[in-house]
């Protein structure tokens, strides 16, 4: 019958064998909406808020409106609908969403810390690869915890942050990082004058040998240690005595990151992918 319902052909069919309708699957529908513009009363508006094509009705209608639902729909004019209304957003929901980062138009420093949703909110910025997130982030890292940084770690547009808040980095996940193989890799191995107390954000006094920073009693420090383990195991540092740090090309370094990011991007998209459930158990089919 869904089937059925998401054929434009049926359309005719359906306008004139009314009761047999499924007004839920319908509502979603986009082939559908002169049918829905006709029988507003039958609308489910929690699957009309995901129409692509029903805007228009949506206008008219915000205080019917999902606005989960709607965060997922993937109409570009969706996007200013939402701007205008910030405290309603779902950011999780929004994450689904291909035109997310369009949003960011409507974000400032300021308007930001009136949005209820604090968390939600950060935890969509962190994710978002998009220059604008920067700022936004800056004046409001004191609200991020470790697993915030963990995942803020991966963004390739967020290095400036991190490089100057190191103390927060999850190591691990830096290694990943495209952005770090321009410019946190050649200060942290080979820039003496970059590698002071206040820029690493540890305390160097106790470190072990030459150029590597580590206190043994900072589990960031040990993190500090593992990363550069995994470039002496890829033969890019070497570590006899107190050794200073091989020469090596740029070159030979982000081919070997750039290998890597594409096998983990080949990877993720090997597995298979699942939304996140709903106030429904049965989510709306998009058509």
């Amino acid at each position: 019958m869904v089937y059925f319902i998401s054929n434009p052909k049926a359309i005719p069919i359906l306008q004139n064998n009314p009761d047999k309708i499924d007004w839920s699957a319908l509502s979603a529908n986009p082939n559908a909406i002169p049918i829905l513009q006709n029988n507003p009363d039958k609308i489910d508006w929690y699957a009309l808020s995901v129409n692509p094509n029903a805007i228009d009705i949506l206008k008219k209608n915000l205080d019917k409106v999902d606005w989960e639902m709607l965060s997922e729909n993937e109409n570009p004019n969706v996007i200013p609908i939402l701007g205008k209304n910030l405290n309603k957003v779902d950011w999780s929901a929004l994450e689904l969403n291909p035109n997310a980062s369009d949003i960011l138009d409507y974000l400032n420093v300021n308007n930001i810390s009136n949005i209820n949703d604090k968390k939600g909110l950060l935890n969509f910025l962190i994710k978002t690869k998009d220059k604008r997130i920067v700022p936004l982030l800056q004046n409001n890292l004191s609200f991020l915890d470790k697993n915030d940084w963990s995942k803020l770690s991966l963004n390739p547009v967020a290095i400036y942050i991190l490089e100057n808040n190191q103390n927060k980095i999850d190591w691990t996940n830096l290694s990943s990082n495209p952005s770090i193989v321009q410019r946190s890799v050649d200060k942290y191995c080979f820039d003496k004058e970059f590698q002071t107390e206040e820029n690493l954000g540890i305390d160097l006094s106790k470190k072990t040998y030459n150029p590597y920073p580590y206190n043994q009693n900072t589990e960031d420090s040990h993190e500090f240690i593992k990363f550069m383990d995994r470039l002496e195991h890829k033969g890019l540092l070497g570590r006899e005595g107190e050794p200073e740090p091989v020469e090596y090309t740029r070159e030979e370094l982000e081919k070997d990151y750039e290998d890597k990011i594409n096998r983990n991007i080949q990877e993720q998209k090997q597995k298979p992918t699942m939304k996140k459930s709903t106030r429904k158990t049965m989510r709306i089919k998009k058509y």
